[in-house]
């Protein structure tokens, strides 16, 4: 796997059947729809300002992770 692009999370396996079903109902991937799931909810639940905080800290931990991949 890819972890520069791919991460695993574990979910509790009540979850996971129902994320599995719902992705085939929606004809998509687990990933992709961990990614609707996602995005709905920031669409609803963050304010503009969440949002650039939410934008600004994963621009953080992404460059932490590109200066530690760079040092292996």
């Amino acid at each position: 796997m890819d972890t520069s692009k791919w991460r695993q999370v574990l979910v509790p396996i009540d979850v996971y059947h129902r994320l599995v079903t719902m992705a085939h109902i929606e004809e998509r991937t687990i990933s992709g729809q961990v990614r609707v799931i996602f995005n709905q909810w920031v669409d609803t639940n963050l304010s503009k300002a969440d949002r650039k905080f939410l934008d600004d800290e994963t621009e953080i931990i992404i460059e932490k992770e590109k200066v530690r991949r760079a040092a292996l």
